[in-house]
């Protein structure tokens, strides 16, 4: 079973009944999310490809209204478009000096209690912090119905700074989630041994209901 880091750590914090959807969520069949994260793209390409110019913005989400292939889609392009323009009103800067890293080189996978956990930030960056190279992510999130708890989003950042911190070294203040609905943040905490312990339990949790549900 794998799981996004974002939903790994929503779990954590959730109630019974929101915990019982995420899993319900993962039973079902991989076509329910084949329709990609619009959002994010946006947001990657944005850092990535636009060079931080945010009047390119509209041409990809009338590209992406075009794609869509019924009004859900579509609904779904235009409440990425949304959280887009309150990412603007956000928009966290760079460190100065820093080197974009490739996404496919720093994206992968850890493992907590046999669940396969998804690491893909959407901004991943190298610079000179205190004499040394270092690195930092950031992870965007954006959902209209389950805006995550500030608890969530500093698991989430914890988990992108573990994952980085195996390929460099990673500054737990420089890899930071953000829930722009929310207009939250926080950064990877520097004391994490009680949150460890959490999100472990919780991994194991959810290898629980999906071994017991397949």
């Amino acid at each position: 079973m794998n799981i996004s880091v974002k939903l790994l750590a929503e779990y954590e914090q959730a109630d019974t009944q929101r915990r019982k959807e995420i899993i319900e969520r993962l039973l079902k069949p991989k076509s329910y999310l084949k329709w990609h994260d619009v959002f994010r793209t946006a947001v990657r390409k944005f850092y990535y490809e636009w060079g931080q110019d945010s009047s390119l913005a509209s041409d990809y989400f009338d590209e992406q209204l075009k794609k869509a292939n019924n009004e859900n889609q579509r609904q779904r392009v235009r409440t990425s478009q949304e959280a887009f323009v309150l990412f603007l009103e956000q928009k966290p800067c760079l460190p100065d000096g820093a080197v974009l890293l490739p996404l496919n080189e720093v994206k992968g996978k850890m493992y907590y209690a046999n669940l396969s956990i998804s690491v893909a930030p959407d901004v991943v960056f190298e610079f000179f912090h205190r004499g040394k190279m270092v690195r930092g992510g950031y992870l965007f999130c954006s959902s209209k119905t389950h805006p995550m708890e500030e608890e969530a989003i500093k698991s989430a950042s914890y988990l992108m700074w573990k994952h980085l911190n195996t390929t460099g070294e990673a500054v737990p203040k420089f890899c930071c989630t953000f829930d722009v609905r929310a207009k939250s943040q926080k950064e990877a905490p520097l004391n994490f041994k009680r949150l460890e312990a959490r999100i472990t339990y919780a991994a194991s949790e959810i290898g629980l209901w999906v071994s017991s549900s397949t």
